[in-house]
């Protein structure tokens, strides 16, 4: 064991040039050696402070054989028809997945890609994100040992959502994780994809995401990113999808717990109408930190966005919302909105939020906003009135401020389940209100 950087070190001499993506792997661990984990001087970093990385001792990508399948069904969202793709600690357990869909479509792990679709993934993989400023980023791709690939094919709407489970075993260990996604979407073709993260065992877990997605003309993508993890666990997560003509992304991140959670989310409109929808609700308590940074980059005409982040900061947690939308010179009749609205409960939480836009083209149609606050008291005197009890009010006010980010979840159990866990979260006890 040792430190991460340490132990950081030690894993990449074990790499070889046969290794896969060695030339990209290296480069990618190079930006690290040279720019080393960001600290609060980096803008992007002003509010979050990754010191841990530096203080606690990490095995990286270690394997796992405790988990069963029981253990398994209990992290799933109940009642959800899926493609299955588990991984434990970063490796792929092609014992627990299930893959239903098998026309127009194919889902595996990386390796398996490498070996049976290597012109397409060599073409792509590592080739979207670009990770400067973003040096957890670039470890992701200089140490993800396997990871998902998806493609679907062109003409197809895959009828059961792709979910990508991702659990870290940290029993024995601290443990350090990374898990690399590939995602193709081909001409008018339609998907849904879950991302979920979970941990099990009494030591400190970190898990490094990351996800490429690819969409060619008129395909429809709508991801889901779903964070409900332990207290004391940290987990980053880095985005981007490159769009063509008429295609549509849309990305629901759910944020309820962890002790650092970062989103680094990313788009890039490269084609005439093509649309982006980002929405978010953190719902944080204790000393959870949630930091959602998001940049959507306009460069084609006639493209449309839309971002709309909710949180609810409660005890101590803080909470970052940095959202840029770049319009480009070239990118003429814009439509770009973006809000950014905070419930702050106590004295000692706290919410950072910078939404921004940088316009180079003037014929737009963008606009951006942020509010924060408290309960609003005539509200609640209102349901007071009609013999609701104060905390029961509080808590129905808040979960109507959850339910506007909720609703735009389109797979039914899963927003069904998103509600049950914010209900729980809240405190709400729907059978004993009358009015």
């Amino acid at each position: 064991m040792g430190n991460l950087k340490e132990q950081l070190e030690k894993q990449f001499s074990n790499f070889n040039e046969d290794n896969n993506f060695y030339n990209l792997r290296k480069q990618a661990y190079n930006y690290f050696l040279e720019n080393g984990f960001p600290t609060r001087k980096n803008e992007d970093w002003k509010y979050t402070n990754v010191a841990f990385a530096n203080k606690l001792d990490f095995n990286i990508n270690s394997g796992s054989d405790k988990i069963s399948k029981n253990e398994i069904e209990n992290l799933l969202i109940p009642n959800v028809t899926e493609n299955l793709i588990v991984f434990v600690n970063g490796i792929f357990k092609d014992e627990f997945s299930i893959i239903l869909d098998k026309e127009g479509i194919i889902i595996s792990d990386i390796k398996t890609a490498i070996q049976k679709q290597s012109e397409l993934v060599s073409k792509y993989y590592g080739k979207v994100i670009d990770y400067s400023g973003h040096s957890f980023s670039a470890l992701n791709l200089a140490f993800s040992d396997n990871g998902v690939f998806i493609q679907i094919e062109k003409n197809t709407e895959i009828k059961n959502p792709i979910h990508i489970l991702n659990i870290i075993d940290s029993s024995d260990s601290n443990v350090f994780a990374n898990t690399k996604s590939l995602v193709i979407a081909e001409e008018n073709s339609k998907s849904q994809i879950i991302q979920s993260n979970h941990s099990i065992g009494e030591n400190v877990s970190f898990l490094n995401t990351s996800t490429e997605f690819i969409l060619e003309k008129h395909a429809k993508v709508y991801n889901y990113l779903f964070q409900n993890d332990k207290k004391d666990n940290y987990h980053f997560n880095f985005s981007q999808a490159t769009q063509k003509k008429e295609s549509l992304f849309s990305d629901t991140t759910i944020s309820l717990n962890g002790k650092i959670v970062r989103n680094d989310l990313r788009t890039k409109l490269n084609e005439e109408y093509a649309e982006t929808y980002y929405n978010g609700l953190y719902l944080i308590d204790g000393e959870s930190h949630v930091d959602n940074h998001t940049f959507v980059d306009h460069i084609a005409p006639n493209c449309h966005s839309n971002e709309f982040y909710k949180g609810i900061i409660d005890g101590k947690a803080k909470a970052v919302f940095n959202g840029k939308v770049m319009v480009r010179q070239e990118a003429q009749k814009t439509d770009a909105y973006q809000q950014n609205r905070n419930l702050v409960l106590t004295d000692d939480a706290a919410i950072y939020t910078k939404p921004e836009l940088e316009i180079y083209a003037d014929d737009v149609k963008c606009s951006h906003g942020a509010t924060t606050g408290k309960i609003n008291e005539d509200q609640m005197f209102y349901m007071m009135q009609r013999g609701i009890s104060k905390e029961q009010a509080k808590s129905l006010l808040m979960y109507t401020f959850c339910a506007e980010i909720i609703s735009r979840i389109d797979i039914p159990e899963m927003k069904e389940y998103i509600e049950d866990l914010v209900k729980k979260r809240l405190k709400i006890e729907l059978e004993k209100i009358t009015v």
